[in-house]
């Protein structure tokens, strides 16, 4: 048998779309909709050549599956699922990548950081999505204190206490693409006088440095994307990509320098198949990021 896994399920839309991001639209010559092409239109495409190569008349000697989830992009629990009903053929590869071929994956850990409630600031609301880069955060003032200099310098809305900061968002595993919303609040509360000994620079700006982790497969990625309040404080979650052959336990200690409580869960953890034939061409770091070799998908061999 030969495997084929695709996927439907889509990061949140957020903000900044000319369209319904729900609808599909076609515009100068392009399709636009949330999801278009990652990973719906691939998907589409894989049954349009299953049902061309089927009409063409060609025999094949291996049983073709094709796989379709809508869970890849919040814990694959489909894939789970599926595993419970049969078995998963032994090869395989998914149409879910920039570049023809992809050897690595990267491994994705939630980072779960615990804050204690505000002297000065109260319902701190941001992100939709672990994985998606927070494009919208607020926060409301006690009191209405306020400065108005620091909210324009971080570029930051005020009206009836709440503070309203906008940013771009991104697919997590590339959280340099986008703006965090956070950011701008974290800066300005601290500012403003809250006891949090540099937080914003240190997980935002990566004043952790685990960016300083890398292999051929790229960079340690760390993106704060989901904030949560609690009884006694907030939850900040956040993305963190991994790439093989490194291991989680080397960067805990990257962690540690946050000076907070936190919590790692392992949604899965990083994987490289070792070919020579995989390794007969070595590319650039410019080219691996414009071709998008090593950019995670779903699954390259099953």
């Amino acid at each position: 048998e030969i495997g084929i896994v695709g996927h439907l399920d889509v990061v949140p839309a957020s903000n900044g779309w000319d369209t319904d991001p729900f609808t599909l639209t076609e515009k100068d010559g392009k399709v636009i909709g949330r999801g278009v092409e990652d990973d719906k239109a691939p998907s589409l495409l894989i049954l349009y050549a299953l049902k061309n190569v089927k009409q063409s008349g060609v025999k094949f000697n291996k049983k073709i599956r094709f796989f379709v989830g809508c869970n890849e992009e919040s814990g694959w629990k489909d894939v789970e699922y599926i595993k419970t009903k049969t078995t998963l053929p032994k090869f395989g590869f998914s149409p879910d990548s920039e570049f023809s071929l992809s050897y690595a994956e990267k491994g994705v850990y939630h980072v779960t950081i615990s804050l204690n409630a505000f002297k000065n600031f109260f319902c701190l609301r941001g992100g939709t999505a672990v994985n998606a880069v927070c494009d919208y955060a607020s926060v409301r003032v006690k009191d209405d204190a306020i400065d108005h200099q620091l909210l324009e310098k971080y570029s930051l809305k005020f009206s009836d206490g709440l503070i309203e900061s906008f940013g771009v968002a991104s697919h997590g595993s590339a959280p340099e693409k986008g703006k965090n919303a956070l950011y701008a609040i974290f800066r300005y509360m601290e500012e403003m006088g809250e006891d949090l000994n540099g937080f914003a620079d240190l997980v935002f700006k990566d004043g952790i440095q685990v960016s300083s982790f890398s292999t051929e497969q790229g960079k340690t990625t760390f993106s704060p994307n989901l904030i949560k309040q609690t009884e006694t404080g907030y939850q900040l979650i956040c993305d963190c990509r991994l790439p093989a052959p490194l291991k989680i336990a080397q960067i805990l200690p990257c962690f540690d320098k946050i000076g907070k409580d936190y919590h790692v869960k392992e949604c899965h953890e990083p994987f490289m198949v070792d070919s020579v034939q995989f390794r007969s061409r070595r590319y650039s770091p410019d080219e691996r990021n414009n071709k998008g070799i090593f950019r995670p998908f779903l699954c390259s061999v099953l």
